[in-house]
């Protein structure tokens, strides 16, 4: 089992909201702060158009006790970087031992989901339309799985050399890092 159970909607509110389902909060960042070891943060179903980078730095899991963010049982969560400022990842995470399952990012200004910290699993997401890499990932002990990453690296549509050379899942100054069935 997990600790707690945290709420996120898009109709959630981060200053008044206690993240439970009746009282949501508004983003991934401000359920994170709440969060201690072995919580889940769930988001409900439906498309999130953060302004800024949703940033999961706050707090660590442990080996033992992960920090998981993921769409609510029998929904689906799409993270839509749209509305973000240019050079805007839509997710980062900079904590460690932190899971993030069953999400969809896209449109990110940046790339869409961007790994610092160390130990992270990121599985079974969907990631779209990133200006640059779909998944970025620099830290040790890193892995993604199971995710379907496509139509990114719009920064060099032209293919060449002067547009950057990003990927769809990219590995910068990593180690023990491991990518499967992607």
């Amino acid at each position: 089992g997990h600790a707690k159970s945290i709420y996120v909607s898009t109709g959630g509110n981060d200053s008044t909201g206690k993240g439970t389902t009746s009282s949501p909060y508004k983003t991934i960042q401000r359920a994170h702060y709440d969060a201690a070891a072995g919580d889940v943060i769930y988001l409900k179903g439906g498309t999130y158009y953060p302004t800024k980078d949703e940033w999961i730095g706050s707090v660590n899991g442990t080996s033992s006790a992960r920090i998981t963010v993921q769409s609510a049982p029998n929904e689906w969560a799409i993270l839509d970087g749209s509305n973000n400022g240019n050079g805007t990842s839509v997710l980062i995470i900079t904590s460690s031992y932190i899971t993030v399952q069953y999400l969809e990012i896209r449109n990110s200004k940046d790339s869409g989901i961007r790994i610092n910290g160390d130990n992270n699993i990121v599985e079974n997401c969907n990631v779209q339309g990133s200006y640059r890499s779909g998944i970025w990932t620099k830290g040790s002990y890193n892995k993604v799985s199971r995710c379907a990453v496509w139509n990114n690296c719009k920064a060099n549509s032209a293919r060449t050399a002067d547009s950057g050379w990003s990927a769809g899942i990219d590995g910068y100054q990593c180690s023990y890092v491991s990518f499967s069935g992607n």
